[in-house]
């Protein structure tokens, strides 16, 4: 009898994607006996979606959207009709949530448990699965056997192995900042009443930071303002391109109005075909392409590519008054308040949102031109620095409620933002805090800080992070950054098979990478799944599991409808 063993490293959604994908497919193949090795660190399945976590910090995906459970485009899944998606998962538990909610990130770590629980039960018989609560520290070649050895010492021998490590403790530029606010308890930290603190950022993480340094300390929103409770410190956002979030549509119930894309999946693959091997200038030849598209989206007709880039342009970088800083500040209130106002018209009133929307479904294009290196050198460079960073702010932004609750604090004198673009920071040793100082105003204001935050998610890199593992696999020579850029993602390498790319250019045949740590290599690759189309997770998935157990029938198109 054929046997096959799997080592899995790292077991949040994405892990967990990769073991629901395996046992479903082994559950198809009798006749051959599956060893799965899982290795992690804490409670299996909620990553970093901790049960203990404060319920403000919330999930930016909507509650109807989100589950594990593989749809029809795969193969069916052990727990189909025994096992819910995430929103009635909540009903079924009690929770009141509609199909928009976002609710508290901690929730879908508990499903996320659960469904691991589930997939024990039903394991087939053909199948093993151990877990263990340890570390892995590097893995190692033995001929044709993949060695994980752990930090307790334990050497696990194995087949294959699946890296999904997913996100990491963000690293601290200085040991005199907050890096990581989830973890950093911010309600309860000894920051005093009337300190000051600077928070970098103005997303979803940033705000995450705020509600639990307001709310999370006694303060409450009521009728339209904030009503201080007297233990918060005042905080001051900044960021280095100095332009605010968007906040994301109302759920109105009208995705159909998503206009439909010239640029589409189908266009990029062709695209693609016609170059072969040859890079593509991301700027001169995709970007015309998009803004096309968005210009349409906005003002319903087509429009020359030098205006409908103008368009655009002025979408993703909105000029804001830099003369000082008061007029900056001013500027920041007011984009706010324009945004949300469209923002509440949904997607069927608002054509500035629908332009901005093109650029989330146009996901599925872009990758098929970005991902393993499509790009030239140069164009890569700036579609990470610049492009992905600006459909970020502008597309998945904050939750409109968080917009809304910022304009109040802004108003109670708690949150100001004075500094405008690129602004300096400096550590000051004999006061013994951080200066930020602004460089853009005519009359530069500067502030010193009790405390500074990271208040963005860290981009994934293998030149600075807190994985003893990534270094080692480093070190070997096992894996390495697609781009060196010191400001471009600069995640693992992989082919189009999820299979890590050695420092020679070599595909590792039984070590895969998925998730978070393949970005730079692969675009917008750190979200769970969703209900919608072929999700990027369960393709990358089925494609793992089908590769490890050679299970040969057909893997769905990547991101398909997504």
């Amino acid at each position: 009898m054929k046997a096959v063993s799997i080592t899995i490293i790292g077991l949040g959604p994405r892990g967990l994607c990769v073991l629901e994908r395996i046992l479903s497919l082994a559950a198809q193949q009798p006749e051959l006996q599956v060893q799965i090795v899982v290795v992690n660190k804490g409670i299996p399945g909620q990553g970093v979606h901790g049960q203990s976590l404060s319920d403000r910090f919330l999930l930016n995906t909507v509650a109807g959207l989100l589950t594990l459970i593989p749809g029809e485009a795969f193969q069916p899944s052990l727990l189909k009709g025994t096992f819910a998606d995430f929103l009635p998962w909540l009903n079924q538990k009690g929770i009141a949530a509609s199909a928009g909610a976002y609710v508290p990130r901690r929730l879908f770590g508990a499903y996320c448990h659960e469904l691991y629980q589930r997939l024990l039960e039903r394991c087939p018989l053909n199948c093993q699965v151990e877990y263990i609560d340890d570390e892995a520290i590097d893995i190692q070649q033995a001929g044709q056997k993949e060695v994980t050895c752990l930090l307790t010492q334990r050497k696990i021998v194995s087949e294959h192995v699946v890296v999904a490590i997913g996100h990491m403790i963000p690293v601290a530029n200085s040991q005199e900042m907050i890096a990581d606010i989830y973890t950093a308890e911010l309600s309860s930290r000894n920051i005093p009443a009337g300190s000051t603190v600077g928070i970098q950022g103005f997303g979803l993480t940033a705000m995450d930071a705020i509600a639990e340094l307001t709310r999370g300390r006694g303060g409450i929103f009521v009728d339209g303002i904030y009503k201080p409770s007297g233990n918060e410190p005042n905080i001051i956002l900044f960021s280095r391109s100095g332009l605010p979030s968007r906040a994301r549509p109302v759920d109105d119930g009208c995705a159909a109005c998503a206009p439909t894309l010239h640029f589409n999946e189908q266009a990029a693959l062709v695209l693609r075909e016609q170059r072969g091997q040859a890079a593509i200038n991301f700027i001169t030849e995709i970007y015309p392409l998009l803004a096309q598209d968005v210009a349409q989206a906005m003002l319903d007709r087509e429009v020359p590519t030098k205006a409908a880039m103008e368009l655009m342009n002025g979408l993703l970088w909105p000029e804001m008054s830099q003369k000082n800083s008061q007029e900056y500040s001013a500027a920041v209130v007011e984009f706010v308040k324009q945004d949300l106002y469209e923002a509440h018209l949904g997607l069927s009133g608002s054509a500035m949102k629908r332009a901005v929307e093109v650029l989330m479904n146009a996901r599925d294009a872009i990758r098929a031109v970005v991902n393993y290196g499509g790009l030239t050198p140069s164009s890569h460079s700036w579609f990470y620095n610049h492009f992905a960073s600006a459909i970020n702010r502008n597309a998945i932004g904050p939750q409109h409620d968080r917009q809304h609750e910022l304009l109040m604090l802004i108003d109670a004198g708690i949150v100001s933002t004075p500094l405008g673009p690129a602004p300096e920071l400096q550590w000051a040793p004999k006061k013994h805090c951080w200066n930020v100082r602004s460089t853009v105003f005519d009359t530069p204001v500067s502030f010193d800080l009790d405390q500074l935050l990271q208040g963005y998610t860290s981009q994934p890199t293998l030149t600075k992070n807190t994985s003893v593992l990534l270094d080692a696999l480093v070190e070997g020579g096992r894996i390495h950054a697609r781009h060196t850029d010191w400001l471009a993602t600069p995640g693992v390498a992989v082919n189009a098979e999820s299979k890590a790319v050695s420092s020679y250019g070599v595909a590792q045949e039984h070590l895969f990478i998925t998730g978070v740590m393949s970005e730079g290599s692969t675009y917008y690759n750190w979200y769970v799944p969703t209900i919608v189309g072929k999700s990027t997770p369960f393709v990358e998935a089925q494609r793992i599991a089908s590769a490890v157990l050679g299970y040969d029938k057909e893997t769905p198109d990547e991101g398909a409808g997504e």
